[in-house]
């Protein structure tokens, strides 16, 4: 019975490291509601802009992805949050990814791993 619960202990251990990082995650969003609003509002205001604006204030891209109907231009970014003694330290790379179209103007952005 021991060697059986010994051996599960593990696997069980292993699902609640998971579900923690989900909920630190959901956690640090609705903590920062507002944010999250300055956030979106930043990145949209790059809607209609040309690309090159983008990358003379944001610098080169990390990846250039080129398509039928326009490009996708990739920035990666380091983000940590908390500070490990009140609050979880989280670490994530930030992927912003902006589309354009074939002449260059940004339509859409979208982001990954990324805290407000």
């Amino acid at each position: 019975m021991k060697k059986l619960l010994f051996g599960l202990l593990p696997l069980l251990l292993a699902g609640c490291v998971n579900s923690t990082h989900i909920t630190e995650q959901e956690t640090i969003a609705i903590d920062n509601s507002e944010a999250i609003e300055q956030f979106k509002a930043t990145r949209d205001q790059w809607i209609g802009q040309p690309i090159e604006k983008r990358i003379q204030t944001q610098g080169t891209p990390n990846a250039t992805n080129k398509g039928r109907l326009g490009n996708f231009y990739t920035w990666k970014t380091y983000q940590s949050t908390g500070n490990g003694y009140f609050d979880t330290f989280v670490e994530t790379i930030c992927e912003e990814t902006f589309k354009t179209d074939n002449k260059g103007v940004i339509t859409e952005w979208v982001t990954k791993e990324c805290y407000y």
